[in-house]
C-alpha cells in the first residue's frame, strides 16, 4: 500500500479499516491493528477503525459472517445461481463458473 499511485485512494482505505467475522471479537485486536499500521505509515496517514452501527449490538460481530451467507443465499437463491451437490457432483467445478458468470 505504501508504494500505490494514487495517494488519495491509500488515504480512503488507511481511513477505513473494519475488522469483520469472529477474529474482530478479540479484546484488544483493533488497537494491535492500529499500532501496527502507525509504525509502518508516514504521519501524514492516520488510519482509523469504522466503528459498529449505533443501531448494532456489541456482540453482534460474532454473528456478522453467519448474517451475511444468509443476505447472500437469499440472493443468490433468486439470482438462480444456487446448485445442488448432485449438480456440481455430475459436472465439477466447471458448473460453478458456468452457474455463476
Amino acid at each position: 500500500l505504501n508504494d500505490h499511485p494514487d495517494p488519495s485512494l491509500k488515504r480512503s482505505i488507511l481511513e477505513s479499516v473494519l475488522i469483520c467475522g469472529g477474529g474482530g471479537c478479540i479484546p484488544g485486536l483493533g488497537e494491535r491493528v492500529l499500532q501496527d499500521m502507525r509504525a509502518q505509515l508516514p504521519s501524514s496517514l492516520v488510519p482509523t477503525l469504522c466503528q459498529l452501527p449505533e443501531y448494532m449490538a456489541v456482540q453482534s460481530p460474532q454473528y456478522v459472517p453467519w448474517v451475511g451467507g444468509a443476505v447472500m443465499a437469499k440472493l443468490v437463491a433468486h439470482q438462480g445461481h444456487f446448485m445442488i451437490k448432485a449438480e456440481y457432483e455430475e459436472v465439477g467445478p466447471s458448473a460453478v463458473h458456468r452457474k455463476c458468470a
